[in-house]
């Protein structure tokens, strides 16, 4: 077709093609310009997409971001339909990707961008439907364009022929097989977060060289975009961070509410990361990526990066463990189990105990396993999940196993530490092997984060801030590490303080049961009870029933004088107890607030003889304060061993 005119536009060469098209740099003879025109395929549109299309090119026409590939017209000339596009200068991604691996720096870049220009499109109600590495442009300039907006949506003619990747050639062309999101598979409406499943899969895609399924047989690869949890990015190239792990699982989940709320908040996650890699990122972050299996293994956030084959061994192992070969297996597991177990839920915590148990089974003698799992007890146990004689020593027997096996491996230390503060009250203990830990690695931010609750339990709070503030320098994404944040302002009596600190968390995560739980505790506390009542609901209601929310609801519902209601949720309670564990002492505060409190020293000495978490925060938490007169909590802090 070159030498056509179309309308008024003049095809000089072509410069691309593809199954919607072929692209030609063609001359706009009005406004003396060069542009870029598709033209597609005849038959490709039927008279009501071909009305559709020039309704979604005038909505595209108006986007104006320098991050999207501008549309100017849209037209037909002789039974043939065409738009007429910005024409940019550049490569693909797809072309940028043969060359040679990304440095994670400008892959974080260029997610940023895509993420931006996303963010513009959503705006303006326009999905573009079939995000992948070639329908992004690295223009000479430096820019970052997304092109193609709206293609996906075209209804195919019947008969028509399209490319091998597309999904049929005589349904809705709604996208590219290896970016399409479940949803899309199943038939159903493409809508904002499709496009963010997209993204993350060419995210994964630019960082680690390789896409997350990679079936070679269509069907196959259907089946494992719909049913099979991908590997992680850091299982398949080393130099990849686990805070982009993070991100782009939340980007690859079935469930379309799983993913990340929209554009935005996948935008600021990245930032953030990006931050990271700037300031206080572990070694090794600014690096490129570097080939599979190739350069020194690198360490982040307490995960060593597993090798390109079972037969490579693990660098940074002292003797014993380091002459082990890693199991790719086994680690997939463990860092499987680190993610699920991040979510802090009941079923999460179940799940994560049961991959690190995987992963056991498939290398006994692999410490990151035993680690994992010693936190997950860990875990349960502060969350009042079992009773903690049912989790924090196992902690501890998994725990020692990990330090057996590799007395190097810090993230068993933290999580030794964190049963002797929890459990056995003894500061002492807990912080030598948290200052283990750190020593051991200073880029675990969980490290530093569980450090932080002992210094806050002991009131030292100006060295608690520093260590959350390093926390979350190296793990930026983190909900809990925000969260905690506002522990220390709680502590200290800063309500609102710690109010914002709360907020901020479940702005990035609205889900995330545990700020809204302790948001419900400071809203107590500034007698806004009905607001406290409506934070702690909205926590039971995320985290699925979470038991240990409950005594919260029923002080919150107390304070508000509501005390019927209050006395109805303690008895569902109290008859679940024979059953489940229901932790003592938060049932001992709200029967403080119901003005019960030869009740309450009942269920605070339960408490003491369960052995419940949270006693080593009796000289803290200003839940507290309207007993430290009584003579029986001044003892009861005393055998805990805290002051106030």
């Amino acid at each position: 077709m070159i030498g056509t005119r179309l309308t008024h536009y003049l095809l000089i060469e072509e410069i691309g093609a593809g199954g919607m098209g072929v692209v030609y740099r063609a001359r706009d003879e009005r406004l003396e310009r060069d542009v870029a025109v598709k033209v597609l395929p005849p038959g490709i549109l039927d008279e009501t997409a071909r009305a559709r299309f020039r309704r979604e090119a005038f909505a595209l026409s108006r986007l104006n971001h320098p991050h999207i590939g501008m549309i100017h017209d849209f037209g037909s000339e002789a039974g043939t339909d065409f738009l007429v596009m910005e024409l940019v200068r550049g490569r693909t991604l797809r072309e940028r990707l043969r060359e040679a691996a990304i440095p994670l720096e400008e892959v974080v870049e260029i997610a940023i961008a895509v993420a931006e220009a996303l963010e513009e499109a959503h705006e303006h109600g326009v999905i573009h439907r079939d995000l992948k590495p070639e329908n992004v442009l690295l223009t000479t300039k430096g820019w970052v364009k997304v092109l193609d907006f709206g293609l996906a949506a075209l209804r195919a003619a019947p008969g028509t022929t399209v490319t091998t990747e597309t999904l049929t050639s005589s349904h809705l062309l709604t996208g590219t097989l290896p970016y399409m999101a479940p949803e899309q598979l199943l038939g159903k409406p493409a809508e904002a977060r499709t496009d963010l499943y997209a993204l993350g899969v060419l995210i994964y895609e630019l960082a680690s060289g390789t896409r997350p399924f990679r079936a070679d047989v269509q069907a196959a690869l259907i089946g494992e975009i719909l049913h099979k949890e991908a590997a992680a990015p850091s299982s398949r190239r080393s130099g990849i961070p686990i805070w982009l792990d993070a991100i782009v699982s939340r980007c690859l989940a079935k469930e379309v509410a799983a993913r990340f709320e929209n554009a935005t908040a996948l935008k600021e996650a990245l930032k953030a990361g990006l931050r990271s890699i700037a300031g206080a990122a572990p070694a090794g972050l600014g690096r490129a990526v570097g080939v599979e299996g190739s350069g020194p293994p690198s360490s982040h956030a307490g995960f060593a990066t597993p090798p390109a084959a079972p037969s490579t061994p693990l660098s940074g192992f002292p003797a014993g463990a380091a002459s082990q070969n890693v199991n790719p297996e086994a680690y997939d597991a463990v860092l499987r189990g680190r993610q699920i177990i991040g979510r802090r839920s009941e079923e999460s915590m179940r799940r994560g105990i049961e991959y690190f148990r995987r992963a056991i089974e498939i290398d006994p003698l692999y410490p990151p396993a035993y680690a994992g799992l010693a936190t997950a007890y860990d875990l349960m146990g502060f969350f009042s999940m079992a009773a903690p004689a049912d989790c924090f020593p196992r902690a501890r027997v998994a725990a020692l196993r990990a330090i057996e096996l590799d007395p190097t491996w810090a993230p068993a230390y933290s999580a030794l530490a964190y049963m002797h503060l929890f459990y056995e009250w003894d500061f002492r203990k807990a912080e030598q092997h948290f200052r283990k830990c750190i020593d051991l690695d200073p880029q675990y931010p969980i490290g530093h984060l569980w450090y932080s609750n002992l210094l806050l339990f002991e009131r030292r709070f100006d060295e608690a801030t520093e260590t959350i503030n390093r926390a979350q320098a190296l793990d930026p994404l983190s909900s809990i590490i925000t969260m905690s944040l506002g522990w220390a302002a709680m502590f200290q009596g800063q309500h609102e303080w710690a109010l914002r600190e709360y907020r901020k968390a479940t702005d990035f995560d609205p889900d995330f049961h545990v700020a809204h739980w302790m948001a419900s505790w400071c809203l107590a506390e500034l007698g806004r009870h009905d607001e406290a009542v409506a934070s702690v609901t909205k926590a039971i209601e995320v985290s699925k029933g979470l038991l240990v929310c409950y005594p919260s609801l029923a002080r919150a519902h107390a304070l508000a004088g509501r005390k019927d209601e209050a006395r109805r949720v303690l008895a569902d309670l109290e008859a679940k107890s024979p059953a489940r564990f229901v932790e003592p002492l938060e049932v001992a505060l709200a029967y403080e607030a119901l003005g019960e409190r030869e009740t309450a020293f009942a269920w605070f000495d339960r408490a003491f003889q369960e052995r419940s978490h949270w006693l080593v925060a009796l000289g803290v938490d200003p839940r507290f304060d309207s007993l430290r007169e009584d003579a029986r909590f001044v003892e009861l802090m005393r055998k805990v061993g805290v002051s106030g």
